[in-house]
């Protein structure tokens, strides 16, 4: 079935938006992503590594949606930004 065999009153449709437009956006977002010069493609992935590590050292209770999209878009996830955890005491004995 086309986008254009359906009509706007179509439950189908409805539904098709609701879970193929995600999949849809995401693999566009993945292909520009890819299609961009290898000098941009880097700028672009510092950047959004600054705003994730950003995110993660703020301890946000609920993922923002670029930490949401990163790993399917970018190829990097929020947990790979998090800063090292600080160094456990050493116990004296």
């Amino acid at each position: 079935m086309r986008h254009c065999d359906l009509d706007e009153h179509s439950p189908v449709s409805a539904q098709w938006v609701v879970e193929a437009a995600p999949r849809l956006a995401v693999a566009l977002l993945r292909r520009d992503f890819l299609a961009q010069p290898p000098a941009l493609r880097t700028a672009q992935l510092a950047r959004v590594r600054r705003l994730l590590a950003r995110e993660a050292a703020r301890g946000q209770t609920s993922p923002s949606a670029l930490a949401q999209l990163a790993p399917a878009v970018y190829g990097v996830s929020l947990a790979d930004c998090r800063p090292p955890a600080p160094p456990r005491a050493r116990r004296r004995r």
